[in-house]
């Protein structure tokens, strides 16, 4: 249709720029997903699913598990601090859990931003747990961290890596292999602390 009535270069010219903004568009707002828990048959862990496409998945009051399906750049930096500013303004959200099996490249904008948010998260009282990092991605998180250190004392600190098994309670900042593994670490974080009184 272009090509017929704009002539054979500028219907390709029209094409070729509509091909792009659509491009960009995906790049500037990627898909993005809130995941529930559902049973694998397979394994003895469970899985975790859009809850808009398996209306069966479980969701788990006061976490929020989130995962955006493209790289964590200056192009998708925004949505995703926008994404994350939403859900720390629920007064319900005690955890957010960020799938990043999705993201395989972060850069300079996307560790600030991830920054930011965790200091936002930091000051809401709201753990912030990663799972299933890249590699590429955790040598990346890794640089900034010792950046961080060199330049500014450690203060910005993303995700130390923590075996949530092993490490103090109140360490709410860290990554873990798995979404199940967070969820675990979220739940034992969580435990309303029983006290024990000996009566004499």
């Amino acid at each position: 249709i272009q090509t017929q009535g704009l002539g054979v270069e500028i219907g390709l010219a029209v094409g070729f720029a509509a091909s792009v903004i659509l491009i960009l568009q995906r790049i500037a707002f990627p898909h993005t997903a809130i995941l529930g828990e559902v049973q694998s048959e397979d394994t003895e862990e469970p899985v975790y699913r859009n809850v808009l496409r398996f209306p069966t998945a479980r969701t788990i009051d006061g976490i929020i598990i989130f995962r955006m399906d493209a790289p964590l750049w200056f192009a998708s930096s925004g949505k995703f601090q926008h994404k994350m500013t939403k859900f720390c303004a629920d007064p319900n959200v005690h955890a957010i859990i960020l799938d990043f099996s999705a993201i395989d490249f972060i850069d300079l904008a996307g560790l600030e931003k991830l920054a930011e948010v965790q200091q936002m998260l930091e000051e809401q009282n709201v753990t912030f747990i990663a799972a299933a990092v890249k590699g590429p991605v955790r040598d990346s998180i890794k640089a900034y961290n010792e950046y961080d250190s060199k330049h500014h004392s450690g203060s910005h600190q993303i995700f130390p890596w923590l075996d949530p098994t092993s490490s103090s309670p109140n360490e709410k900042y860290f990554m873990v292999a798995t979404l199940h593994q967070a969820v675990k670490a979220v739940e034992e974080r969580t435990k309303p602390v029983v006290s024990h009184v000996t009566m004499v």
